[in-house]
């Protein structure tokens, strides 16, 4: 015979029944006929009285407590290591070498009292391999006292010869498991193993992945000219027609050549990185890269640069310089077919405030020198992009730009004839560029200061 188990939601409404019919009060009396009685809507039936609502709430307080069981598969913070970055390499054999930056947090607490041992390195450089990276992983826990804990994981870095070999396969690893988050930094370090930067430090900051990431942040909102891209933006751009995913890139400025063992730590920065330019990929391999010009140009095509600095001739006292800090900008790209043949305009519109003006400035004098200003503002703009279009167009055939997607997009039967010949129609892709600049401020001086003879 079946064991029949009723429903909760049975139990609680014939538990609220059972409560009602207990309460003396509440009993209910035989009903008398009231037809024709009430006034027109007063209908009393359906309503509740104020003990069954009582009943009501506390039964589902008590249902909702003992529904919330406690945390069965639970780990103390006391039980996990907290890893923060994470630097992928392969090894000849084809396995993979999986580097990672742990907290040690007894030694980020602080200093300890004065005659004690000295200060020790605040993070841990452990390394494991495996022939996949969930191996690789899994095999920390035959050295390591504590559950590796990844969830809080910065940077995800590759060292330059295993992007070049291609990416996907490990990336995957990131995409499918439930603890790494998809908001970490993915970056490629150049002409080094991953396992080598990570030895890098930063001055001013303990940890290295938290530096690294105000790194990036920094020179995204002042330069213009870094990328920066989480493992969800690489991995859409994997996965999409028409678009080549596009990475940052770290440098690494050896200060002088002292080995980098040792657990203690070091009153001198050893090695220092930098980031510089972007890597380029075609499908998951990187192709080349792009130096901090290039990078820039192709910030200006994606509309991505939020504040940089931009350098032109003044017009009044050449060759003396001009520093217009851009604050706003953004582009559209339109694609068309001219001829037969594939077409991109590309409409970039920008405002700056000049900041800094060598030699003499003053508009009042000639109130056309702000148009000429913006007129060379879109000359630097022009020739940026103009850089990166000829290095991605003719040297690596990669559309990093999206113009793919955006015929995509825009027109999908002429893309549904463009897809399979891409690869060719690419480097002869006609793009036409359309800037705008404007001066919106020229400082709290409106003239420069001319010493009176």
């Amino acid at each position: 015979m079946p064991l029949f188990i009723p429903r909760p939601g049975l139990w609680l409404r014939n538990g609220i029944k059972i409560l009602v019919r207990l309460c003396p009060e509440n009993k209910i009396k035989p009903k008398e006929s009231t037809r024709g009685t009430h006034p027109k809507g007063d209908d009393r039936r359906g309503q509740r009285r104020p003990v069954e609502i009582v009943l009501i709430l506390a039964f589902s307080l008590v249902f909702m407590l003992l529904s919330c069981s406690g945390c069965w598969d639970k780990t103390e913070i006391e039980d996990l290591a907290i890893l923060t970055a994470w630097g992928v390499d392969r090894e000849e054999n084809g396995d993979i070498l999986a580097s990672a930056v742990i907290v040690k947090p007894f030694a980020v607490a602080g200093k300890t009292g004065e005659g004690s041992a000295p200060p020790e390195r605040p993070f841990w450089l452990a390394s494991s391999s495996g022939r996949n990276m969930l191996e690789a992983m899994c095999n920390f826990a035959a050295f390591s006292p504590r559950f590796i804990f990844c969830a809080h994981s910065r940077f995800v870095i590759f060292g330059e010869e295993t992007a070049r070999q291609g990416v996907e396969k490990i990336l995957d690893f990131f995409e499918r498991n439930r603890e790494p988050r998809l908001t970490a930094n993915l970056l490629v370090v150049k002409d080094m193993t991953a396992a080598e930067f990570l030895k890098s430090e930063f001055e001013m900051v303990p940890l290295p992945p938290e530096g690294g990431l105000g790194l990036i942040q920094n020179a995204t909102r002042r330069l213009g000219t870094v990328v920066n891209v989480n493992l969800n933006d690489f991995l859409i751009a994997l996965g999409s027609e028409g678009i080549e995913p596009v990475a940052g890139c770290f440098e690494v400025i050896p200060k002088r050549p002292v080995p980098l063992e040792g657990e203690l730590e070091r009153k001198e920065i050893i090695q220092s990185p930098v980031i510089n330019g972007a890597a380029a990929f075609k499908d998951d391999r990187l192709v080349g890269w792009l130096n901090r010009t290039e990078t820039r140009g192709l910030q200006w095509i994606r509309g991505k640069v939020e504040n940089t600095p931009l350098l032109v001739e003044n017009p009044m006292a050449p060759p003396a310089l001009i520093g217009v800090e851009v604050i706003r900008a953004n582009s559209a790209v339109t694609p068309s077919m001219v001829k037969g043949k594939p077409h991109v305009q590309i409409k970039i519109e920008l405002e700056g405030n000049i900041e800094d003006a060598q030699g003499f400035f003053d508009p009042k004098t000639d109130p056309a020198v702000l148009k000429n200003i913006e007129k060379r503002m879109a000359a630097v703009i022009e020739k940026e992009s103009e850089a990166v279009l000829h290095r991605c167009q003719q040297e690596l055939n990669t559309d990093i730009f999206g113009f793919g997607a955006t015929f995509h997009r825009s027109l999908p039967q002429t893309w549904d004839r463009l897809r399979g010949n891409w690869d060719t129609e690419f480097p002869r892709l006609e793009v036409s560029l359309d800037i705008k600049t404007h001066i919106r401020l020229s400082g709290l001086a409106i003239e420069s200061i001319k010493k009176i003879k």
